[in-house]
């Protein structure tokens, strides 16, 4: 997919919205780009390698606590749906 057709493709879609979605997938579209400009150099952040040697060190230690993926997918599951049901 070329990149004109792309963007085609987007004009095309950005017509058929109404004003509210248009501002919902501005929202969306913002939020990438700034996301892309904060974490563009994020290996200069000295807290950030600071927080990834630490992490590094635990895990090769063995004191980093470690978890299974299916045991976050459970509790992931479970928050969820307490979450929803506290909603009603």
């Amino acid at each position: 997919m070329s990149t004109v057709s792309v963007e085609k493709q987007i004009d095309s879609y950005l017509a058929r919205l109404n004003s509210t979605q248009k501002k919902a997938v501005l929202t969306v579209v913002k939020t990438i780009a700034e996301a892309q400009e904060d974490y563009a150099n994020i290996w200069d952040d000295k807290d950030f390698v600071n927080e990834m040697n630490d992490r590094t060190a635990a895990y090769e230690k063995g004191t980093a606590k470690l978890y299974k993926f299916e045991d976050m997918k459970k509790a992931a599951i479970a928050g969820y749906k307490a979450k929803k049901s506290n909603k009603k």
